[in-house]
C-alpha cells in the first residue's frame, strides 16, 4: 500500500458513497473502487460491506481507518511544511563533518547529488567543518542540521538520528604496545595519546564517563579525518578512535583496528535543534537513513589510494599554531623579467569568509617567454603539475611552452567556434563572432567572452584538473588576459569569491600590463587626441575592459539562471563537488 491509496481510503470513508468520493478525489468511480480493491487484496480482508446501496466499515476496516488517519494527516502536514519553506525560498544549511567524507562515508557526496536531483526544488548548502564547528553551528542556529560523528547522545538542546552505527576501535600502528592485541579495554588508554573526531564533552560523553570512572583524563587531541590519523597514528605512535572494520592482519599491513572495550557503537547523526522543525530536513532524514545505513556504503579503507585527501594540519588542543606565512597582496605578479601578467589566484577572498589558498592556481603568459636563467628558476620553484595553454595551434607554434621538470603540458583552444574549429582572429574568425555587428566599441570583446562560456571544452579540462587535485597548476594564453581571464573569473566563481573579487583580479591585467598599454597611448596620440574614443579601443587591445565582468556573469544569469547553475550544467559541478572543491582550495 502506498499513501494515495491511504488517501483515497479515507475519502471513501468520510462518504460512504464511491460516486461522491470519485468526484471529491477528481478521479473516475472504477478508477476508485480498483483502488479499494487492491487495498482490500493486500490485507487479505473487506474493508466494506455494502448493504442496500449503503457503505459501512468492517473491523478491518475500522482499524485500518484507525491507523491510516494519523499517517495520513502527518504526510499532508510535511506536505504543507514543504509548501511553505518553498514559497519563503530560503535555503537550508547543512553542516558535514570532515571526520565523514571522503573516507568514513565516501558515497555521500554522491547520494548528496541524488538527492538534489530528486528533489531539484529544495535549494540546500552545504558546509564542510571539523565535527565539534557543525555541533557548535547547529545548537547555534547557524545551520539548520548537521551531519556528525558521536557516541549516541548530543547536547539536550539537540535532537539526533542515528543513521548508522559501527563498533568503535582504535586504529593501531605497528610497533604500539595494542598491535599484538585483539582488543583492549577503555582502562588501557591511560598514558596513551588518542585521536579523536570530537572534543565536545555531549558528543562523546561515554568516553569521558569512563575514562573518569576509570580514574584517569584521555591524552585526547582532535585528529579530524581518517587520512590525518592514518599518518599520524604512524609517526607518533599513538592511537585513533575510528569504526571498526573486520578483516584478518596481514603481514604488511602498518595500522590495525583493535576493538576498543566498555564503549557504545560509534555513530553517524543527524542533529538539528529541538525547536527548529524543518520539512526539508525530514525529508533528507528520511533519505540518509536507507542510503547510508547499509553496509554497502562504507568499502573497506584499505587498499584506497594513500595520498591524503585533505592537506590541512591537524587542531591539537595542545599544540601552537604556526605563525601564517608572509605573502603579497592577492594579484600581485610574480617577478619574472621576460613577461609581466603572471600571477596567482592565492589569497582573494572567497567562500564563507575564506581564502584561496597560495601556491595552487596559477595564471600567466607562455612559459616559452620566460627565457633568462632566473626566471626558468623562478618557474621551476613553483613545481609545476599541469600547464594549460589555451592558445590556438598557430600562436602556440610562434612561442612554444618551456616544460619544467614535473610537470605536463596541455593545449586546448580556449576559443572555439560551435564546431569546434580554432578561431584565429581571421576577418572572417571575426565576421562569425560579431555575428553581423560592427567591430566597435565593446563588440568584439564582449562576442570573445560569450562565446568562451559555452561548450568550452578547455574550460572542462581546467575543472577536472583542479577536481583531481592536479596542481600546481598553471593556465595561460597569449597576453594572460583574455582567454585566461575569462578562466580565472569561472574558478574564483567556482570557489565563492564575490563579484567585486572577480572584478579586481579581472582588472589587475591592466594594472600589470601598464608600460604597454602607456606605450600604446604614447604611440598612437595624434589619433586618440582626434577621437578620444580610441583610447578606450586600444584598451581593449592591449588591455581588458572593466565592464566585461559584469557582461560575463550577467549572461551566466540570464541564460541559465544562477551561477551554481551555470557551473553543474558546463562543469558537472554538483553542490557536493563545489563543496569538495573548496574545501580543497579555500583555507582560514
Amino acid at each position: 500500500m502506498d499513501i494515495r491509496q491511504l488517501h483515497y481510503f479515507l475519502v471513501l470513508c468520510d462518504e460512504m458513497n464511491y460516486t461522491r468520493a470519485a468526484q471529491r478525489l477528481f478521479l473516475s468511480r472504477q478508477a476508485l473502487r480498483q483502488s479499494i480493491t487492491a487495498l482490500e487484496a493486500e490485507l487479505c480482508g473487506p474493508l466494506f460491506l455494502s448493504a442496500h446501496h449503503k457503505l459501512s466499515l468492517t473491523d478491518r476496516g475500522l482499524s485500518l481507518q484507525r491507523h491510516a488517519a494519523p499517517v495520513v494527516e502527518q504526510f499532508q502536514q510535511m506536505q504543507a511544511a514543504l509548501h511553505a519553506e518553498i514559497q519563503s525560498a530560503q535555503p537550508v544549511r547543512i553542516g558535514i563533518s570532515v571526520s565523514l567524507v571522503p573516507d568514513y562515508l565516501p558515497g555521500l557526496e554522491t547520494q548528496l547529488d541524488k538527492f538534489r536531483q530528486q528533489y531539484p526544488h529544495i535549494e540546500m548548502r552545504f558546509r564542510l567543518l571539523d565535527n565539534d564547528v557543525v555541533a557548535d553551528s547547529v545548537e547555534q542556529g547557524e545551520l539548520d542540521a548537521g551531519l556528525v560523528m558521536d557516541l549516541g547522545c548530543a547536547a539536550k538542546v539537540l535532537a539526533r538520528t542515528t543513521l548508522r552505527a559501527d563498533p568503535a576501535c582504535l586504529l593501531v600502528p605497528r610497533g604500539h604496545a595494542f598491535w599484538e592485541k585483539e582488543s583492549v579495554p577503555l582502562a588501557e588508554l591511560r598514558g596513551q595519546k588518542v585521536l579523536l573526531p570530537s572534543l565536545r564533552q555531549d558528543l562523546f560523553a561515554p568516553f569521558w564517563d569512563a575514562c573518569a570512572r576509570a580514574g584517569f583524563a584521555p591524552d585526547a587531541e582532535i585528529g579530524p579525518s581518517f587520512y590525518q590519523a592514518y599518518y599520524l597514528v604512524q609517526e607518533q605512535l599513538c592511537t585513533c578512535l575510528t569504526r571498526y572494520e573486520p578483516g584478518s592482519r596481514r603481514e604488511l599491513d602498518r595500522v590495525r583496528d583493535v576493538l576498543l572495550e566498555d564503549l557504545p557503537p560509534l555513530c553517524v547523526s543527524l542533529v538539528q535543534r529541538r525547536d527548529h522543525a524543518s520539512a526539508y530536513v525530514d525529508l533528507l532524514r528520511s533519505y540518509l537513513m536507507d542510503v547510508v545505513g547499509g553496509s554497502a556504503s562504507l568499502p573497506p579503507r584499505r587498499g584506497r589510494p594513500a595520498k591524503p585527501f585533505y592537506n590541512r594540519p591537524v587542531l591539537s588542543s595542545v599544540a601552537p599554531e604556526k605563525p601564517a606565512a608572509a605573502h603579497p597582496a592577492p594579484g600581485t605578479q610574480l617577478s619574472f623579467a621576460g613577461s609581466n601578467n603572471f600571477r596567482e589566484l592565492g589569497g582573494y577572498p572567497a567562500d564563507e569568509g575564506k581564502t584561496v589558498k597560495w601556491g595552487q592556481i596559477y595564471r600567466g603568459v607562455p612559459t616559452g617567454l620566460l627565457t633568462g636563467d632566473a626566471d626558468r628558476k623562478l618557474l621551476d620553484s613553483l613545481g609545476l603539475r599541469l600547464i594549460l595553454d589555451l592558445r590556438s595551434e598557430a600562436e602556440a607554434a610562434k612561442c612554444p611552452d618551456y616544460v619544467p621538470d614535473g610537470a605536463r603540458m596541455v593545449r586546448i583552444c580556449g576559443l572555439c567556434h560551435a564546431d569546434g574549429s580554432e578561431i584565429g582572429f581571421s576577418p572572417e574568425d571575426k565576421a562569425l563572432l560579431l555575428k553581423g555587428k560592427k567591430d566597435e566599441d565593446h563588440n568584439m570583446a564582449d562576442a570573445m567572452y560569450e562565446q568562451m562560456l559555452f561548450g568550452n571544452k578547455a574550460f572542462r579540462e581546467l575543472f577536472r584538473a583542479l577536481e583531481a587535485g592536479e596542481t600546481p597548476i598553471l593556465f595561460h594564453c597569449s597576453a594572460g588576459k583574455d582567454r585566461t581571464g575569462v578562466a580565472a573569473m569561472l574558478i574564483l566563481l567556482a570557489l565563492g569569491a564575490s563579484d567585486a573579487t572577480i572584478q579586481a583580479d579581472f582588472v589587475q591585467s591592466n594594472v600589470c600590463r601598464k608600460a604597454e598599454l602607456e606605450a600604446v597611448w604614447a604611440q598612437h596620440a595624434d589619433e586618440i587626441a582626434a577621437d578620444p574614443a580610441m583610447k578606450e579601443h586600444y584598451l581593449g587591445i592591449y588591455g581588458v575592459y572593466p565592464e566585461s565582468v559584469p557582461f560575463v556573469l550577467g549572461i551566466i544569469r540570464n541564460k541559465c539562471g544562477s551561477t551554481d547553475a551555470y557551473l553543474e550544467s558546463e562543469y558537472g559541478l554538483t553542490p557536493a563537488r563545489l563543496m569538495r572543491l573548496r574545501r580543497m582550495y579555500l583555507e582560514g
